[in-house]
């Protein structure tokens, strides 16, 4: 996510949460809100599904009881959309691209970029508040907000491997 501004710490530390909602910056949060992020490698993932078993992490940031559900919305929400997008994709385009013809599948190929090109942009120009990546031995937590990121970072001095 280029626009928002993303800490990365080790797997094995705990964060520390400034006393903020990560959704809207309010002080003084009353609820928790759950992020799920798998460290598997996605390709190798997509060659075998059975390694999406094991690799999830938990993390757990303040937020307000009245943005929680906005949160899951904006995190899960565009997700669906996207994926009902590329069903309705496939079933309208691919049957005007037809078999046997000649680059068949770069016209493929180009369909596929063009349905996603949509998804790709909103998640770069209007990043999610807030979000992980796991990876290896470390996890990037990703705020749109640059101060509550800095906070964050602060907190966590002691074990921030980098700031992007």
């Amino acid at each position: 996510m280029p626009l928002s501004t993303d800490v990365r710490l080790p797997k094995s530390v705990k964060p520390v949460f400034p006393p903020r909602c990560v959704y809207s910056g309010e002080a003084d949060p009353d609820a928790e809100v759950v992020v799920l992020a798998n460290s598997q490698s996605a390709i190798l993932s997509f060659l075998a599904p059975i390694l999406l078993v094991f690799g999830w992490r938990r993390v757990r940031a303040p937020i307000s009881r009245k943005y929680r559900g906005r949160f899951y919305l904006q995190s899960f929400g565009r997700d669906m959309l996207m994926m009902a997008f590329a069903v309705v994709g496939v079933f309208v385009f691919m049957p005007m691209v037809g078999g046997g013809t000649p680059f068949r599948k770069l016209k493929v190929a180009g369909l596929v970029l063009a349905a996603l090109s949509p998804w790709i942009l909103f998640e770069v120009f209007f990043p999610r508040r807030f979000d992980v990546t796991a990876r290896g031995e470390w996890i990037d937590y990703e705020f749109a907000s640059a101060e509550y990121a800095g906070e964050f970072a602060a907190l966590n001095e002691s074990h921030v491997i980098r700031i992007q």
